[in-house]
């Protein structure tokens, strides 16, 4: 068949690109071929079967990476967060479903793996803290004590509400 018309090196390189987005490229090596060639079976064929390790691919592919970073043809955190809550939905075992949605909870920031440290410099001297989610509590000597902060307190407030 004759395939002058192709613009082969212009083929070559979206053929580069689109291995690199893809999920599984080897799978669907023969799908971006077939539809980079407007349904050419033998071409298309030939290109998935020959071009994943073609060095003039393997180039193309180099210099997308170096120009633009390997993280843009990765799937975005939208994008791995979609996939494992449809791992979660889908799966009828409840520790698999677990799993999925605990990964899920810790990408989306719901669970903190770990505490923030806290770097506190006075004086010359450095002080590691962690920064847990704590709330304080007040604690006073007595009741008779808290009952008089407590008071004082709301007269703060209403003597600030009423200067407003």
């Amino acid at each position: 068949m004759d395939r002058s018309f192709y613009n082969i090196p212009e083929l070559k390189a979206q053929f580069a690109e689109a291995i690199l987005r893809a999920k599984e490229p080897e799978a669907e090596a023969f799908q971006i071929a077939w539809d980079l060639t407007s349904g050419d079976n033998n071409f298309a064929n030939e290109i998935s079967r020959d071009w994943l390790n073609d060095p003039e691919v393997r180039r193309i592919q180099q210099q997308l990476v170096e120009a633009n970073g390997l993280e843009s043809f990765l799937p975005s955190k939208y994008d791995v967060l979609k996939k494992l809550f449809k791992i979660a939905d889908s799966t009828p075992s409840a520790d698999d479903k677990i799993k999925a949605l605990r990964t899920y909870s810790e990408i989306a920031g719901f669970i903190e793996k770990n505490p923030k440290v806290v770097n506190n410099n006075t004086n010359g001297n450095t002080t590691q803290v962690r920064a847990n989610k704590v709330m304080l509590i007040p604690v006073s000597t007595s009741d008779d004590d808290w009952f008089e902060k407590v008071k004082q307190q709301q007269a703060n407030l209403r003597k600030n509400a009423e200067d407003v």
